[in-house]
């Protein structure tokens, strides 16, 4: 029973050696791709309020329709800058208050997932607003 304790411990010793390096690697890699995206959305995050202010005025110069359709673009924008700040709340709880490596990459995979949507949903509102506006010019 020692020899078979001994054997345990030495494999589990051993194992949590050999992961170590590879975990603080993918750590490092995730955060590197999490810091990119953020610093990628954070600039577009800053304009939606004064992009949703715009969208909102010009549907005051159009009827019924362009008031719903500022609606829903007014909607898509603050839902795109409600993520992002949520986001980075995750975040910050993963980089600073997790100490468990494992459940920081896995965290952190799952950050990325979340910031490529946020991407995607930013770009995409900035787009619908910014044609809004340029189809009531």
């Amino acid at each position: 029973m020692k020899k078979l304790s001994l054997l345990l411990l030495t494999f589990t010793l051993f194992y949590a050696i050999q992961c170590t390096p590879a975990v603080d690697k993918e750590i490092e890699v995730l955060n590197k791709d999490l810091m990119t995206g953020h610093d990628d959305i954070m600039p577009k995050s800053m304009k939606l309020g004064s992009l949703r202010d715009d969208v909102l005025t010009k549907a005051t110069e159009g009827g019924n329709v362009s008031k719903s359709e500022a609606a829903k673009i007014a909607n898509n924008l603050q839902a795109a800058e409600d993520d992002m700040y949520k986001w980075m709340s995750d975040y910050s709880a993963a980089m600073n208050d997790e100490p468990d490596k494992t459940k920081k990459v896995k965290m952190y995979r799952t950050l990325k997932v979340e910031v490529e949507r946020i991407s995607a949903n930013t770009d995409s509102a900035m787009q619908a607003a910014s044609d809004f506006i340029a189809s009531k010019k």
